[in-house]
């Protein structure tokens, strides 16, 4: 379902007005008009899924866009590697797993910039240094977004920040599987504890 040749930008996530699903479609809609080699990819559902479908079909990039539905963590492992950058725009924070794991698989991962007076994203600016993350600007702000998209599907830009990504990621992120299995791990501990 999704295309190999082209440059596929993914929002990972639920598709709910929070997460900022309508103004990335705002953001995206003027370079997938120019550009019809561009692809925007929804890994998720929710309760604005049928409105998104609507609203694409009226902008006529109903065949760029490309809705997966919910995913398991292995399915959303293939459709990252199959995309070229991952865009979230969670108006309540971005420091989320989807966007780790887009990370620590080498994805450009675009954010909005930290709300400081909101304290919105200030972990993920302590945490995540800005060539790992790329911020653009606020969440609703198209200029901006589409001139972050439009940097990013450079390939020579792509690989550079995916390189620092993967990179950061070794260090910073475990994979899904490691991560579950110290959970399990830590789980069993604590009930075997509580049986002595």
């Amino acid at each position: 379902q999704i295309p190999d040749a082209g440059i596929k930008i993914l929002f990972p996530g639920r598709l709910e007005k929070i997460k900022g699903v309508y103004e990335f479609v705002s953001g995206c809609t003027p370079l997938l008009i120019r550009n019809k080699n561009i692809y925007i990819v929804f890994a998720g559902s929710g309760s604005e899924e049928n409105n998104l479908r609507q609203l694409v079909q009226k902008l006529n990039i109903s065949t760029q866009t490309i809705f997966m539905g919910s995913l398991i963590p292995s399915e959303m492992r293939f459709v990252r590697q199959k995309c070229d950058i991952n865009v979230s725009l969670n108006k309540m924070g971005n420091l989320s797993n989807v966007n780790l794991e887009a990370l620590a698989d080498g994805l450009a991962v675009i954010v909005p910039k930290s709300k400081v007076e909101k304290l919105i994203d200030t972990d993920t600016d302590k945490l995540i240094p800005e060539n790992v993350f790329y911020r653009f600007g606020d969440v609703g702000d198209d200029t901006a977004l589409m001139t972050a998209v439009e940097k990013f599907s450079k390939h020579r830009v792509r690989q550079s920040f995916s390189k620092t990504a993967r990179a950061f990621g070794k260090e910073f992120i475990k994979d899904w599987n490691s991560r579950i299995d110290e959970e399990i791990v830590a789980l069993k501990n604590v009930v075997s504890s509580r049986g002595n």
